[in-house]
């Protein structure tokens, strides 16, 4: 489960992109397996959807997923 904190300095958008790379590294996501959509980010993380569409576009952009 990914935590944000909402007391934190960084960004949400910071923290869950953060959060995700980091579950990836781990191996919580594996090759090829989908990763949870912005909606079901959004709910599981309660964020904004603008803000896990934001994190997966910045995993996209760096070539963390495609």
């Amino acid at each position: 489960m990914i935590r944000i904190d909402r007391l934190a300095r960084k960004p949400l958008v910071s923290q869950l992109e953060i959060a995700l790379r980091q579950a990836i590294l781990k191996g919580e996501y594996k090759p090829g397996e989908l990763l949870p959509g912005f909606r079901e980010l959004s709910r599981a993380c309660e964020v904004s959807e603008k803000v896990s569409r934001q994190a997966l576009a910045r995993l996209a952009q760096d070539g963390w997923i495609s």
